[in-house]
Order: C-alpha cells, then sequence, then structure tokens
C-alpha cells in the first residue's frame, strides 16, 4: 500500500524535513517518528501544550492511503524576563551573551537546554540551572539563570618520592574567569 503524509495545522512551523513525503511506502515507525519530529519541532516553537493528532484515510481498493497529521498548537509561550542570580566576580552580559533564550521570543525546550550547555561550556561556574519563575502562567514566562560561581583560583600540589630519588614536590596555580 502506498500512502500519501500532510501536516495541518492553524499556525504553520518550520518542521523536520522528513515529515515531508510524497508518495514513498509508509510504516507506522515513519508515523511515529514524523509525530514526534512534529511535536518536538512545536514544543520547541513556544507551544508546551501542543498536540499531534493523526488521521488515516484508506482508498476504496485498499492500496493508498491518505495519513494526515493534525496540529494543535494550543497557545505560544515566550519569555518575559531572564533574572541572573548567584553572580559575584563574572558580569551579567557574559552570561546573556551565551544565552540561547532572548526575552520576547517562544520558550522552546531545545533552547532552553542548549543554554544551560553553554553556561556550563564556559567553565566558570560550578553549578548551572535555569527554571521557570512563573510556570503557571500563560503566555509569558519568566526564567531565573541560578549560577554558582566556581573559585577563581585553584592550587593543586602533590608530594612524592622514588626508589634512588630524593623528595620530590609539585604546585600548580590556576586562574579563571579574568
Amino acid at each position: 500500500a502506498w500512502a500519501r503524509l500532510r501536516a495541518v495545522s492553524p499556525v504553520p512551523i518550520a518542521a523536520d524535513e522528513s515529515i515531508r513525503r510524497a508518495e514513498d511506502p509508509y510504516r507506522v515507525r515513519d508515523l511515529a517518528r514524523d509525530r514526534t519530529s512534529l511535536l518536538s519541532a512545536y514544543r520547541d516553537g513556544g507551544y508546551p501544550d501542543a498536540e499531534v493528532v493523526p488521521a488515516v484515510t484508506r482508498s476504496g481498493d485498499g492500496t493508498q492511503a491518505q495519513v494526515t497529521l493534525r496540529v494543535v498548537p494550543g497557545e505560544r509561550v515566550d519569555v518575559d524576563r531572564l533574572v541572573v542570580s548567584g553572580l559575584e566576580h563574572t558580569r551579567a552580559a557574559v552570561v546573556r551573551r551565551a544565552l540561547t533564550l532572548k526575552e520576547g521570543e517562544p520558550l522552546g525546550l531545545d533552547r532552553l537546554l542548549e543554554s544551560q550547555r553553554r553556561l556550563a561550556a564556559l567553565g566558570i561556574f560550578e553549578r548551572v540551572g535555569l527554571t521557570e519563575i512563573d510556570p503557571e502562567s500563560r503566555l509569558k514566562r519568566s526564567l531565573r539563570v541560578a549560577l554558582e560561581e566556581a573559585p577563581r583560583i585553584t592550587v593543586a600540589y602533590g608530594i612524592g618520592s622514588a626508589e634512588g630519588d630524593l623528595l620530590r614536590g609539585s604546585v600548580e596555580v590556576t586562574r579563571r574567569n579574568l
């Protein structure tokens, strides 16, 4: 049997190109993958309550099918404010530059995770956390960027000896976040 797929939504959003099939053989696993891909695209676009409902219509002889993925996006949620806390020596501009989330833009899960990853990759924070301040708010939500700075100066030392050698020592001083 051959299937044709189409996605129907009142709010178009850029989704994975693999969803747009012409007349390829279509399997249940393809449907599950495309549904998940669409759902992910909408949730990353700021629609946390999006739903994707598949509907299949078969031809009279059963050799062809029309698969329709109906998207019910719900309301779009945007970032209202970004509140940065926990900074002692680091400038807030350094943190804001690393964030992929911006005020007034959609609150997407991928952007949230990427922002957290980028802040951790700076190497100047011991702990990084991004949480919603007002998770029950409908259209706009503020986020708290909670940071704990790592020590600016670290000292590592070692003492050892080997057979036939005198006592040896080493000291290493590292300064981060200049």
